[in-house]
């Protein structure tokens, strides 16, 4: 998604979890706002001129004309990858348990941010059989596997419509979130569709750089070099 410049509105009115905002010119249908001094978090359900209606998911007490409504530039949204199966949150993806530990309650404090994922903790990453320097591959194929616990395993899939031939892959071993660089996220899913969403709920996240440089083919002969190999390995073929 393009960035875009976050700016800060001012309260109109406050009604229960429903806020109006002024001087939200350049805002964006169901974009993610911090409302107040407190930064509560909010989503944008309707635009009229430069003016925005607000639904608040915490409690809008202490709420008055002309606190600071700040724009994000993005959708409010979810992380996957893994860690996600092994926690548990609230209905806007925050970790409850963390939230837990560093409040030092059992109630959530108000404007909390608590990063969804453990950034810290390591993972094993397993390149896939068939996939090594010089194999032909293309949007969609698994390359590697991240084991989440002994039931659930995370697939590693190249982004959709890019192929070609693998020139470096990374090693086995174990890594952090904080050393995936160049894969979308951990990838970050829209709660309300569109072609971002639908790509990342492709598979658990989505690896580009980071663990695979490729060589780009012309469409045509890396798809037809792509089918030949799965044939080769009985694998399911990608739709055209």
């Amino acid at each position: 998604m393009a960035t875009v410049e976050a700016g800060d509105g001012q309260i109109m009115s406050v009604s229960g979890p429903v806020v109006v905002a002024e001087k939200m010119s350049g805002a964006a249908m169901y974009e993610l706002v911090r409302v107040g001094h407190m930064k509560l978090i909010g989503e944008i359900i309707r635009l009229d001129a430069d003016t925005a209606t607000i639904q608040v998911y915490e409690e809008t007490s202490g709420l008055t004309v002309g606190d600071p409504v700040t724009r994000t530039g993005k959708p409010l949204s979810v992380q996957l990858g893994p860690g996600i199966m092994n926690q548990i949150f609230d209905g806007i993806q925050r970790p409850l348990v963390v939230i837990q530990k560093q409040a030092g309650t059992v109630f959530i404090p108000r404007g909390v941010d608590v990063v969804a994922l453990d950034m810290e903790k390591l993972w094993s990453f397993k390149p896939a059989n068939g996939f090594n320097v010089g194999s032909i591959i293309t949007g969609g194929d698994i390359f590697a596997i991240v084991p989440e616990n002994e039931l659930i395993e995370h697939a590693i899939m190249l982004f959709p419509r890019k192929h070609g031939r693998i020139t470096w892959m990374a090693s086995a071993g174990n890594y952090n979130l904080k050393q995936v660089r160049h894969f979308a996220g951990p990838s970050e899913a829209s709660g309300h569709g569109g072609e971002p969403a639908a790509r990342q709920l492709m598979s658990s996240f989505l690896f580009d750089t980071t663990f695979l440089a490729v060589s780009l083919l012309g469409r045509a002969e890396g798809l037809r070099r792509a089918a030949a190999r799965r044939t080769a390995l009985k694998l399911p073929h990608a739709p055209g």
